[in-house]
């Protein structure tokens, strides 16, 4: 009797030892991954729509049940298809999954896969296996160092945390996230069926991008075995959904939709305009966005790569090419473009040469805002621009012909560009105030930037 109180003794010393050995260990991790929530959750890039942020919380409880008082939600103003869940809790939810979304249940699905990531210690086994492998060191602390409170900064903030926790999960932590989180899912009265829907949505943008980037889905098996996958899961809970738990699945929808452009420039900053592309044509599937806001969109995606740097002179006449042809296909939607449209058409199309075509664009940007901050500038550039039109003759020569179609040559040396620039602000200057405009105001800056672009 003795003997078996001192095997149970010793047994129970040994249990107690190893368990206060993984409770240092994890309290090491938890503690940086507080590090890193306060970091993000105090960070330009935390999105200031609390209405929004508490809708997503309240979901997120909804779903995990009991583990509800332990989950903290919040919401990133960031592009890219996205949510994480860090072991101490915090659940963060970028507003580029937000936007690509179709209806409450498909983002419940990612909730509920993330809850279940937390509650079945997925993400604390992951962060300990990287640690090990100083690979979540490497990551977290580069998010520790980034400093700033500019967009790129943020972005990369961000990018550097969640690369960390979006890691590969073993395949038996994704299978058990699936098959419980859609469960959770199902008993908080969403539909387990849409899970499949965000995968079948993304497939054709993850293919235009190269499967590059960190997504959500960057960690996760192929595309096509997951959708399979998450139906047969799906497939089993038919009929288990309570009725008595009703879903409006068109509130976040609805939600989203009053920011849904803002969210779109976010993407196209940081896509290259032929993925920005695909993402558009999937946003016109489900939501409001007319022909004429299309093409507007995707004529400012070519603008802004064309800006870029180390941007050849090819892909720039290239991308101004395109931007021009999106702008004048929006001009002839039934939509028309947004006002501003008309106003950065003309400005290309000086760029390109085509004064005339410039003027009808800034005419219309006038009809449709008579009373523009830059309204009196715009008037004042119709009236210097010169429209003649190329009136080519059979006797022109060869070179007469080349001539009178040549379109202005993008300066290329470094040099030239910043010489160019200095010269076009301090001119915009002289004329912004020529013009009536106050130093040191709003009105003042935006009149020199238009002014600037253009000369």
């Amino acid at each position: 009797m003795a003997t078996r109180r001192v095997a149970l003794l010793f047994f129970l010393l040994l249990i107690s030892n190893n368990a206060s050995s993984i409770s240092e260990e994890e309290k090491g991790l938890i503690m940086l991954a507080d590090k890193h929530e306060q970091q993000l959750r105090t960070s330009p890039a935390r999105s200031t729509n609390k209405i929004m942020e508490e809708y997503i919380r309240d979901m997120a409880c909804r779903i995990a049940g009991e583990d509800c008082s332990n989950i903290r939600v919040y919401l990133l103003r960031a592009p890219g298809l996205n949510a994480f869940m860090m072991p101490n809790g915090a659940m963060f939810v970028q507003t580029g999954l937000l936007l690509r979304v179709t209806s409450d249940s498909e983002l419940a699905s990612v909730i509920g896969h993330e809850v279940v990531h937390y509650s079945e210690r997925h993400s604390l086994e992951r962060a300990r296996t990287a640690k090990r492998t100083q690979q979540v060191g490497n990551l977290l602390s580069i998010g520790l160092q980034v400093g700033g409170t500019g967009y790129m900064e943020s972005s990369l903030l961000i990018s550097s945390i969640a690369g960390a926790y979006l890691s590969a999960y073993s395949r038996d932590a994704e299978r058990e996230s699936d098959t419980k989180g859609l469960s959770l899912v199902n008993n908080a009265g969403y539909d387990p069926t849409a899970a499949s829907r965000i995968w079948e949505n993304f497939k054709n943008e993850s293919e235009a991008s190269g499967n590059s980037g960190m997504t959500l889905f960057a960690s996760h098996p192929a595309i096509d075995a997951r959708m399979s996958s998450l139906k047969a899961t799906a497939s089993a809970l038919t009929g288990t959904r309570s009725t008595d738990i009703r879903v409006d699945e068109v509130r976040l929808l609805t939600m989203v939709d009053d920011f849904r452009l803002d969210f779109l420039n976010d993407e196209m900053r940081s896509m290259k305009p032929k993925q920005f592309e695909v993402l558009l044509s999937n946003q016109i599937s489900f939501s409001s966005i007319s022909d004429g806001m299309d093409n507007y969109l995707r004529a400012n995606a070519w603008i802004h790569s064309a800006k870029q740097k180390g941007v050849n002179e090819k892909k720039i006449q290239k991308a101004y090419k395109n931007a021009n042809d999106y702008y004048a296909q929006g001009m002839r939607s039934e939509s028309g473009m947004p006002s501003a449209g008309y106003r950065e058409w003309a400005k290309l199309n000086e760029r390109l040469g085509d004064n005339c075509q410039a003027k009808t664009a800034f005419s219309e940007y006038l009809a449709k805002e008579p009373n523009a901050w830059d309204a009196k500038f715009v008037s004042k550039r119709l009236e210097k621009l010169d429209c003649v039109k190329n009136n080519l003759s059979q006797s022109d020569s060869p070179k007469e012909k080349v001539t009178k179609t040549r379109s202005p040559k993008i300066i290329s040396s470094t040099e030239e560009k910043k010489s160019t620039k200095i010269d076009a602000f301090e001119k915009a200057s002289s004329k912004c105030l020529a013009l009536g405009f106050k130093k040191e105001t709003d009105s003042f800056g935006k009149c020199i930037l238009e002014l600037a672009a253009v000369n």
